[in-house]
């Protein structure tokens, strides 16, 4: 495997290999750090902190990311490629396995204050999320896409939903927004064409059209 690190960032990838394995030590994956490459499968280590957004920029045979933990992606996740399927341009995430499982519940840490954005684009078989009651914010983009997303349970710490937040969670039904939401930013549930019934706090000043 033909891999550029510089003092900790893999910066590039230059192989041909389809099944990649990220060398342990690598704290940062910067942008289009696999960009156009073959891979189809990427095992990251638990070294790794950081993945900048676009790092698998059109990286479009991409079907499994293997993770040791999420952290590198609380912060800022990840924007996928896309695909044409019948004419129209769509998200083609990977499914993402965390210690050899796949992802489909996910329970964030206490330490955690902020969803980031993108956090969680695109996990496509994410069906349930538990979020601690010490985060304060989720950002932009946490939630988009992840279309078997039925359960999350928002904690009564949470005082602004950004836009998109939740967008394209088709599966999503019913939601439940806190008495500490502030402010729901605009398209923070746009698509969500399964949602029936969502409850909102009295004290909430603004919902963003």
């Amino acid at each position: 495997m033909s891999f550029d690190i510089k003092e900790g960032v893999l910066v590039g990838y230059e192989g041909e290999d389809t099944e990649v394995v990220v060398p342990d030590g690598v704290q940062t994956i910067s942008d289009s750090a696999f960009a156009y490459s073959p891979v189809t499968s990427i095992s990251i280590p638990g070294s790794v902190t950081k993945i900048e957004r676009a790092a698998f920029s059109n990286t479009r045979q991409l079907k499994c990311i293997y993770l040791e933990n999420y952290r590198c992606f609380l912060d800022e996740g990840l924007v996928w490629p896309s695909i044409i399927v019948d004419g129209v341009f769509t998200n083609n995430p990977p499914d993402i396995f965390i210690n050899g499982v796949l992802a489909e519940e996910i329970e964030i840490p206490d330490d955690v204050t902020e969803i980031g954005e993108f956090a969680f684009n695109g996990w496509k078989k994410l069906r349930s999320v538990v979020i601690s009651d010490n985060v304060k914010s989720i950002g932009k983009n946490a939630f988009t896409d992840c279309w078997n997303l039925k359960n999350i349970e928002i904690p009564n710490s949470i005082k602004e939903i950004k836009e998109y937040a939740f967008s394209n969670c088709t599966s999503l039904d019913s939601i439940s927004i806190p008495d500490s939401v502030k402010l729901i930013e605009r398209y923070a549930f746009q698509g969500c064409n399964s949602l029936k019934t969502i409850e909102l706090p009295n004290k909430l000043k603004k919902i963003e059209r």
